[in-house]
């Protein structure tokens, strides 16, 4: 006899569950090939897929190798480093990667660091559709702070500003979307008054240290881009950091101090305080 639990008839499988069968039920036949053909036919369609999908990234990452990775020399009149005249930045003319940072950094240079967003309460003066903006010296800063500091100190050929004892502000003159202006200030306690003593380039670099005066804010930077210059920004920065700098008073002028003024800086001192002894402070 052929057994209970498969009976096989003509390529179909009869299944029972190895008790008898009751008394009008019937026998469940079931064909293999049908059972497992939609669990195959996923089955292929998955690799199928796969190996469709290795074959586009395999098409993408593949690339042609160079014959030369490097520029050479067939007599082209552009080749080697060479200095830009506006932004000092050396580059490899033609190599893209280098034209592309040089494009970068001689925007920054040629037009300002962008400002195209900032907050209301970061306006400290509105100067006609310009804006001066206040941030504080301690703390983080954003990308464009940074750059704009890092381009001062470039600039006035000074260290960056790194002392964390002294409190202070930044003020950023807007215009156009560019940051044309910037003046550091910060908290002192004392300076020195400049003895006027006019050396060879027409300005005094002698102060006297034996008598010190009280001095509440001291310039720390003064920068104005150099296409934007003669344009009164250094006049309007110093006005805005004595109304701005400390909360509900406006400075006077012989609260204000500067910080070891170039020959320009000597001139605007000067001018801005109406004295040849102006303070300066160490």
């Amino acid at each position: 006899m052929r057994p209970a639990s498969v009976e096989r008839m003509q390529g179909a499988t009869l299944q029972t569950t190895g008790r008898e069968l009751e008394p009008g039920q019937k026998k469940v036949l079931c064909n293999r090939s049908s059972a497992f053909r939609p669990v195959l036919s996923r089955l292929a369609q998955r690799r199928r897929s796969q190996s469709q999908s290795r074959r586009r990234l395999s098409r993408r990452s593949w690339s042609p190798i160079p014959r030369c990775a490097h520029p050479q020399d067939v007599g082209q009149r552009n080749f080697g480093p060479k200095m830009c005249s506006v932004c000092n930045f050396i580059f490899h003319a033609g190599a893209k990667g280098d034209d592309a940072v040089h494009k970068i950094h001689h925007d920054v240079y040629a037009k300002g660091v962008r400002f195209r967003k900032f907050a209301p309460d970061e306006v400290a003066e509105k100067v006609g559709p310009h804006a001066i903006l206040k941030y504080p010296l301690q703390g983080r800063h954003n990308a464009q702070i940074t750059e704009t500091l890092r381009i001062v100190d470039e600039a006035l050929g000074s260290p960056p500003h790194v002392d964390p004892a002294r409190d202070g502000k930044i003020f950023i003159y807007v215009q156009d979307g560019r940051a044309v202006a910037c003046a550091v200030a910060e908290a002192i306690e004392r300076a020195y008054p400049v003895i006027p003593q006019a050396d060879g380039h027409g300005q005094s670099t002698l102060y006297d240290s034996d008598r010190p005066v009280r001095a509440t804010c001291g310039i720390s930077r003064m920068w104005v881009h150099p296409a934007h210059r003669r344009a009164g920004h250094c006049t309007r920065l110093l006005t805005c950091v004595r109304r701005n700098f400390l909360f509900g008073r406006e400075l006077a002028l012989a609260e204000l101090a500067f910080s070891q003024p170039t020959r320009d800086g000597h001139a605007l001192a000067r001018k801005f305080s109406g004295t040849d002894r102006f303070l300066v402070y160490r």
